[in-house]
């Protein structure tokens, strides 16, 4: 299901139901209440013991890199370089003892992804026997930063696009994000990460949750007009 199918759903539920007067009801409000219904789910289902990711609920947004460098402080250089996303990386759930960050990666579709790590390992990675080529992607902050112990040279040379498959707690963010050919990674009308199991489900909670707000709020937004013409 889309987001768009998603609240027509909810809308039909509310009007069929006569909980509040649908008509009222800002669809960015909807919205909203989804997205929260979808991560509470999510992050309750991953505390289960043997919990697997499905990949219907994971997205990927596409980003390019830049270099950057590596000091903490943005208006202090140290010299050394680290390559990074351009744009900061989605909120993602948070999941029991699991990263919501799912897989980091360049943008070819059977090419191996990159070691995703805690920044602590980031600090020693490549500095085994067998993998003094490889290359490690970590989060600092709000963006996605690749190490690899190589020159400079041959490591950025070729790296300028990655994708990073990941639960977001907004998926909608992920609109602002293109593919290489420039499409949006994410619309309203793309199928929603989420199952439809899933929604049949989480919609009653939904709904439950902000039952008080849907039966009181038209009336005190009625209350409120006729105060102020007093």
């Amino acid at each position: 299901m889309t987001l768009n199918q998603i609240i027509y759903d909810l809308r039909g539920i509310i009007s069929q139901q006569h909980l509040a007067d649908d008509t009222r009801l800002d669809d960015r409000l909807l919205k909203e209440w989804v997205h929260t219904t979808r991560a509470v789910w999510i992050r309750r289902e991953s505390s289960k013991g043997g919990w697997q990711i499905d990949r219907q609920i994971t997205q990927d947004v596409h980003d390019t890199l830049e270099v950057s460098d590596r000091s903490k402080v943005s208006n202090l250089v140290t010299g050394g370089s680290i390559l990074r996303s351009s744009t900061d990386i989605p909120k993602t759930i948070e999941l029991k003892n699991k990263s919501g960050i799912i897989e980091v990666g360049p943008v070819e579709k059977i090419a191996l992804p990159f070691s995703f790590v805690p920044l602590h390992r980031a600090r020693t990675f490549a500095s085994g026997r067998f993998n003094g080529s490889a290359i490690c992607a970590f989060l600092y902050g709000s963006r996605i930063y690749l190490w690899a112990n190589m020159t400079n040279e041959s490591f950025y040379k070729y790296i300028r696009y990655i994708v990073v498959n990941g639960i977001f707690e907004d998926p909608t963010e992920a609109e602002q994000f293109t593919h290489v050919d420039n499409t949006p990674c994410y619309s309203d009308d793309d199928e929603y990460p989420m199952n439809s199991w899933m929604w049949k489900f989480a919609r009653e909670e939904l709904l439950q949750a902000n039952f008080e707000l849907l039966t009181k709020a038209p009336e005190d937004r009625d209350n409120d007009a006729q105060g102020q013409e007093r």
